[in-house]
């Protein structure tokens, strides 16, 4: 398991973190100067520069290990990394327009798909031939602000209401309403069985299988964390 105490305690890991992902004892960080760091214990610090995104954060990273690739989400679009040799790969990516969002299904998936909003449209990608290239596109009813994937469900923030995409029957539907545009950028947490966490500053909502909402607005992030837990547990 990796020692991001020691990374901790080493002061290596970089102060102006803006995302992270970690594969085993790597520890990959994404800096609000485009760049990818990854970060092993007992090891130099290895950097890539994003020279096309200059200046621009990286605010997401997503692993897909299986495949040894690390999508990198910065100034609109997507890289991807090999995530050993910590080198961008040459491969065009399938999508036009800005990139939004990104994510990977928390269910192991046999063609490595990787989820991407732009500002009405979700995306599936499949990974074919050391390359991603398009599978199907959904619309959306306005601009994503956060999302999750877990199984054949997406759940996606928009400004004023969340919804549930299902791939298999190529809908959607609302689930939550009233998403304040004043609170801060949505975060969604994909789990395992369709279950998803949004959080919304002070405001937790778990969100399950058939896009049943429970809302814990007084006591936080962690309960809403430990109440996805014990719903998993039951459901097992």
């Amino acid at each position: 398991m990796l020692c991001i105490g020691s990374l901790l305690h080493k002061n290596e890991i970089p102060p102006d973190c803006r995302s992270f992902a970690a594969f085993y004892d790597h520890l990959y960080v994404g800096t609000n100067d485009a760049q990818v760091v990854m970060l092993t214990p007992n090891k130099v610090p290895e950097h890539l520069s994003l020279t096309n995104r200059a200046g621009k954060p990286v605010l997401e990273l997503v692993i897909l290990g299986e495949i040894g690739i690390l999508a990198a989400l910065c100034g609109g679009a997507v890289e991807i990394i090999d995530m050993q040799r910590m080198v961008l790969k040459s491969s065009k990516f399938p999508v036009k327009g800005e990139v939004l969002g990104i994510a990977v299904n928390q269910e192991r998936v046999p063609d490595f798909a990787l989820c991407v909003a732009t500002s009405h449209k979700i995306h599936i990608l499949r990974w074919v031939n050391d390359r991603y290239e398009l599978w199907k596109s959904l619309n959306i009813p306005s601009a994503p602000i956060g999302l999750g994937w877990s199984r054949n469900n997406i759940c996606v923030a928009l400004q004023e209401e969340v919804i549930m995409v299902d791939l298999a029957l190529n809908t959607h539907k609302q689930i939550h309403e009233h998403v304040s545009p004043s609170e801060p950028k949505a975060k969604i947490v994909a789990l395992p069985g369709s279950y998803f966490v949004l959080c919304l500053g002070n405001l937790g909502v778990l969100i399950g299988p058939d896009g049943q909402v429970s809302l814990y607005p007084t006591f936080g992030v962690e309960f809403v964390l430990l109440m996805s837990v014990q719903s998993l547990q039951e459901e097992l």
